[in-house]
């Protein structure tokens, strides 16, 4: 006779060997899931980009009318502090001068100037402008001063002009009259002969010359 409770035991302890292990297997991967679930989830926040920096001049003003001393101001935003050697200045070409917010330029020549402003850190934040300085007027010579100015008050008062009285001009001589005494009258003819003594025509021949008795010759 066979004895089946025998034969059970082996099969009975194989169902429950695999049990245990699925049970094993499904506890082991229980917590991985619980874990993975909890963990915290972190975002990341992007930052914002940097401000450009940007340079202006506020003076002189473009087209401005300077004399030959020039302060020249400038100002940078955006940027960190500015040092006292921050920015260049460029005149006309010319060497370059380092300097902060303003700088002044002396003895400038007449005409028209442009002026170039640079970060010296970075060259591409820049500004120009460009302004007219006038020639200086000419000084006064010294005669033309000596006559522009006023005469010096005088501490002593000028007495006032006396009023000179005319002198009447002298009254002209009375006219002079020369009268000619009359020819004494002639003396009386005797007998029809010629006068004599300064008589008759009273030629010069009445005094008896030789061509007497011809008339009035």
């Amino acid at each position: 006779m066979v004895n089946l409770n025998a034969q059970r035991v082996p099969w009975a302890l194989g169902a429950l060997g695999a049990a245990i292990i699925i049970a094993g297997c499904g506890s082991s991967s229980s917590p991985a899931t619980v874990s993975k679930a909890a963990a915290p989830v972190t975002a990341t926040t992007p930052l914002p980009p940097a401000p450009t920096p940007q340079l202006r001049i506020l003076s002189p003003r473009p087209g401005a009318h300077t004399g030959q001393t020039v302060t020249v101001r400038a100002v940078v935003t955006g940027a960190a502090n500015i040092g006292p050697d921050a920015l260049r200045y460029v005149l006309d070409g010319g060497p370059a001068k380092r300097g902060s917010g303003h700088i002044t330029f002396h003895d400038l020549p007449a005409g028209r100037h442009r002026l170039v402003v640079t970060l010296a850190a970075d060259r591409a934040v820049r500004a120009a402008t460009t302004f007219l300085v006038h020639a200086p007027p000419p000084a006064p010579s010294p005669a033309s001063a000596s006559v522009a100015q006023p005469p010096a008050p005088s501490s002593t008062p000028t007495p006032a002009p006396t009023p000179s009285t005319p002198t009447p001009a002298p009254a002209p001589p009375p006219p002079t009259t020369t009268s000619t005494p009359p020819p004494p009258p002639p003396p009386p003819s005797s007998g029809g002969g010629i006068p004599q003594g300064n008589g008759g025509d009273m030629d010069f021949d009445n005094n008896g010359g030789p061509s007497d008795g011809d008339g009035n010759v």
